[in-house]
C-alpha cells in the first residue's frame, strides 16, 4: 500500500490517480515535478481537497481558488484565470 510523507495510506482509486496526474501536468504543475513517479505526493494536500468538492459536485471556481491559493501560498504568484479554469474543468471532467 502506498503511503504518504506521514505515514498515512494513500487513497488510490481510479479518480485520486487521475487527479494526480492533472496536477503533475503542464496545464498546472507549479513546483515543475513533471511525471516524476518519485514526486507523485507533492500534491497530496492539493487532491485532498480538491477529492471531496468533485464528489459534491463541485463548482469551477472554488476548484480554482485552491489551485490560486496553493500557487500564492509558494510565493511564485498566480497564472492567469483562464488557466486555473482550464484545469478546473479537466479536474470536474473527471466525474462525467
Amino acid at each position: 500500500m502506498l503511503k504518504s510523507l506521514f505515514g498515512e495510506p494513500l487513497p488510490v482509486d481510479p479518480t485520486w490517480e487521475a487527479v494526480i496526474d492533472i496536477l503533475m501536468s503542464d496545464a498546472w504543475d507549479p513546483l515543475g515535478v513533471g511525471r516524476n513517479p518519485n514526486l507523485r505526493d507533492e500534491y497530496e494536500g492539493v487532491a485532498r481537497l480538491i477529492l471531496p468538492l468533485l464528489e459534491a459536485g463541485p463548482d469551477p471556481s472554488q476548484i480554482a481558488a485552491i489551485l490560486r491559493e496553493f500557487d500564492e501560498d509558494l510565493g511564485i504568484g498566480s497564472l492567469p484565470e483562464d488557466r486555473y479554469q482550464a484545469v478546473a474543468s479537466q479536474l470536474i471532467s473527471l466525474q462525467r
